[in-house]
């Protein structure tokens, strides 16, 4: 961006007639320049190898999110399986109907009401 600004300092401003003139249309002109330019390349590589890296990340995190729901899944089911070998009825009958309204579908606890239609 330097060495446009330094060919063309009227491009600061958008509004100056030379800055006009240069960016209307195609900016050819301008284009050229600024292929010409070594630096333009190495940026170009640069954004290849960020986009390269960007798209491993994303893989990444794919494969993290998948294996974290996998790991939660797994402890639910270790702790779930460690809550009825204790043989606390009362947490069960908890546990249950937490479960219950998780699917949707609540359980008929002794005692309670009807449930309303």
């Amino acid at each position: 961006m330097d060495a446009v600004l330094l060919k063309w300092p009227e491009l600061t401003n958008p509004y100056h007639p030379r800055a006009r003139a240069l960016l209307a249309g195609d900016a050819a002109e301008v284009v050229t320049f600024v292929k010409r330019q070594r630096r333009l390349d190495q940026l170009m590589a640069m954004d290849r190898s960020i986009s390269a890296l960007d798209h491993r990340l994303l893989l990444h995190q794919r494969r993290a999110a998948r294996l974290e729901r996998w790991l939660r899944a797994a402890q639910r089911v270790a702790n779930e399986a460690a809550l009825r070998a204790g043989g606390d009825t009362a947490r069960v009958a908890a546990l249950d109907a937490l479960n219950a309204c998780e699917a949707l579908a609540p359980v008929k606890t002794p005692g309670a009401p009807p449930a309303s239609p």
